[in-house]
């Protein structure tokens, strides 16, 4: 039988975190296959292409946040939003008109913490 993939987005604009999480994640876990965008107009047009399973969104992009594809109601699966700085108030009015869960992910943080939130998100653990 075989095993079931996972589509899931990666939105980020650095090339070290693309290239880890890209090396990573294929030695690891190669039932997960990665898209990658890095800024807010890749990430719209990947998401009106394909549907995934799963999203990694960094907060701060060159061309705007990762509120504003929430506003736009463009997401139709699990987000996790990846985040040096964290403004409270800003994600609690973000997870008001969201319908599917949402998290908050520190940075820096480690491949193998995001492979396992990401498991526990698609019911994989």
């Amino acid at each position: 039988m075989e095993e079931k993939e996972y589509k899931i987005l990666i939105v980020e604009d650095e090339d070290l975190i693309l290239e880890m999480l890209e090396e990573y994640f294929s030695l690891v876990e190669p039932r997960f296959k990665l898209f990658f965008a890095k800024s807010l107009r890749e990430a719209r047009q990947k998401l009106r292409e394909n549907s995934f399973d799963l999203c990694v969104v960094d907060c701060n992009l060159p061309d705007g946040t990762a509120c504003d594809l929430f506003q736009e109601k463009i997401f139709s699966c699990p987000v996790i939003i990846t985040t040096g700085y964290v403004d409270e108030k800003k994600f609690a009015s973000v997870k008001e008109f969201v319908q599917n869960p949402v998290f908050l992910f520190q940075k820096p943080y480690l491949p193998a913490d995001l492979l396992q939130k990401i498991k526990e998100l698609l019911g994989l653990n």
